[in-house]
């Protein structure tokens, strides 16, 4: 369901609709815009003083201290995560060269740091990342998303079942399906992966499902809302030429939920 301004029926939704603001929809990138960068800084500390110095300065070569962290930092960060992920799946793909544990720790390590200081517990808990990230269990799963059948009617497939019962394994302790879903919105991005998915956070949760935090349950239904979304935005804007993408809604609607238009957009929460 797409809710034009002013949002006035909000309250009558009932949780588990799925609902998002109607916007000025794009197919021009839209970059991350951080007031706040406390929780990238906090990160970046974090991994520091945890041994994963060279994975942060390789992302980050400009940021040698956390006070040196701009917001152009971290949109470069996912800029060049993106350019290995196309990069390893592409030679997975053509030439079945199957990514080593050392480039899928890399890009792991890199998708955590992106997604800030809330995303330190695996590196902080019981035995650290090494202990709570099983990189077996990681290229087991990019191989699930890149094999997954093409969206035909409602996810989830066995593919995506698959993959998201090892994140719900003990092999990947906590991550959590806010963190989780960060990986598989990056994967899914590469050239030639055949089903976005897109990040499902606390955020998103009570914005667009109408449920107080982000829950394995709800994600599937999530995924399918935003593809039928991007169905329907494409059909009713001609001038987007059929473009317009789950990556690109999923980022507009980040991107406006931290703008002042959003607190105009209120729902009831289970």
């Amino acid at each position: 369901m797409l809710i034009p301004p002013p949002y006035t029926s909000m309250p009558a939704l009932h949780p588990d609709t799925f609902a998002i603001p109607c916007l000025n929809w794009t197919t021009a990138p839209v970059h991350l815009e951080l007031d706040d960068l406390g929780s990238f800084r906090g990160m970046f500390t974090n991994l520091q003083r945890r041994g994963f110095v060279d994975i942060c300065e390789h992302y980050l070569p400009n940021a040698k201290t956390a006070g040196m962290l701009y917001s152009a930092d971290i949109n470069d960060l996912e800029l060049q995560l993106l350019s290995e992920i196309n990069s390893t799946t592409a030679l997975w793909n053509t030439k079945n060269q199957i990514p080593t544990d050392e480039d899928l720790v890399r890009i792991a390590v890199g998708i955590q740091l992106w997604g800030g200081t809330t995303g330190r517990y695996p590196f902080i808990r019981e035995g650290g990342f090494s202990y709570n990230f099983s990189v077996e269990s990681y290229r087991t799963i990019l191989h699930h998303l890149r094999t997954s059948p093409p969206l035909i009617g409602e996810l989830p497939n066995a593919n995506l079942e698959q993959a998201k019962a090892l994140w719900c394994g003990d092999t990947f302790k906590y991550f959590g399906v806010s963190f989780a879903t960060k990986h598989f919105s990056f994967w899914s991005r590469a050239k030639g992966m055949p089903t976005a998915l897109p990040i499902y956070d606390n955020i998103i949760a009570k914005m667009v499902t109408g449920r107080d935090k982000a829950d394995w349950r709800h994600y599937w239904p999530y995924v399918n809302g935003m593809h039928t979304a991007v169905a329907q935005i494409n059909r009713e804007n001609p001038h987007l030429g059929g473009a317009y993408s789950v990556t690109q809604l999923e980022r507009q609607l980040f991107v406006w939920a931290g703008s002042s238009e959003s607190t105009a957009w209120r729902r009831e929460v289970a």
